[in-house]
């Protein structure tokens, strides 16, 4: 909740088999995330910039979901072409009883998400907001003194006031 993820950088090994890297920010392999009033930005990775969710498991039972809450996953870089800059869920392999979709990404119109991939039957609901931000180009001590840093939100961003207002935290 209310969480900064910028900068970050996901690197795969090398030798012949290295693999790829996914999800600079949040790597969700068969589990839950849920994001609330978060700004993942400026994160890179081979696929899945920022988030990426993956189910791989053949022996047991389970789904793999993240769900999104007025927030913010944009200027995200996926370094392979035809990956999610910002956000990726995928299916990779699946016990028998497994929910069909295995894997989901639950975002609504208080999320901001300008780039999006699903992949071999994950599933992407909702329909967030795509235009791309006004961001500031760094982290900063964006408010009173003391205050965590956070990528700010420039004027006539599109997130100003996307957020759900039922559910903000006072100031």
């Amino acid at each position: 909740v209310n969480s900064t993820f910028a900068g970050n950088s996901a690197v795969h090994g090398s030798g012949a088999s290295n693999g790829v890297s996914a999800g600079a920010a949040i790597f969700n392999l068969s589990g839950a995330v849920s994001l609330s009033y978060s700004t993942l930005a400026y994160n890179t990775a081979d696929a899945g910039g920022a988030v990426y969710s993956l189910i791989d498991d053949l022996a047991t039972v389970r789904s793999a979901g993240v769900t999104l809450g007025s927030s913010l996953l944009a200027d995200n870089t996926a370094n392979l072409a035809g990956q999610g800059n910002d956000a990726q869920c995928n299916v990779a392999n699946t016990a028998s009883g497994d929910a069909s979709p295995a894997s989901t990404m639950t975002m609504d119109g208080h999320d901001l998400v300008v780039s999006s991939l699903a992949q071999n039957g994950c599933a992407i609901s909702g329909a967030p907001l795509t235009t791309a931000p006004a961001l500031a180009s760094s982290l900063a001590a964006n408010g009173a003194a003391g205050a965590p840093f956070t990528v700010a939100e420039q004027s006539g961003s599109a997130s100003i006031g996307a957020a759900d207002p039922s559910n903000c935290l006072g100031t």
